[in-house]
């Protein structure tokens, strides 16, 4: 009965040095970066400030739109009639 102690407690200070050990590595999220752009997006609102930005960097423009920025105002000059906001007062 003395060994069946003893053996469970081996077993609990193995536990608890292997976490107490790995406990940094447990805890660590995985480091994902995300462009500034994007992490503003929720700040700076998805249509006004953010395409502003966004026109600045062609590139980035095109990576998040997937179409160019000149592609992108010729659909708008096409469809921003139909979708514009009206006043229905």
């Amino acid at each position: 009965m003395a060994s069946d102690n003893s053996d469970c407690d081996v077993d609990e200070i193995s536990i608890f040095a292997y976490f107490h050990t790995h406990r940094r590595t447990l805890r660590q999220r995985r480091a994902i970066w995300i462009h500034d752009t994007i992490r503003k997006r929720r700040h700076l609102g998805e249509y006004h400030r953010l395409v502003s930005e966004l026109r600045r960097d062609s590139f980035r423009f095109k990576m998040y739109f997937r179409i160019s920025p000149t592609v992108f105002d010729q659909l708008l000059a096409l469809v921003g009639p139909t979708i514009q906001k009206t006043n229905t007062h």
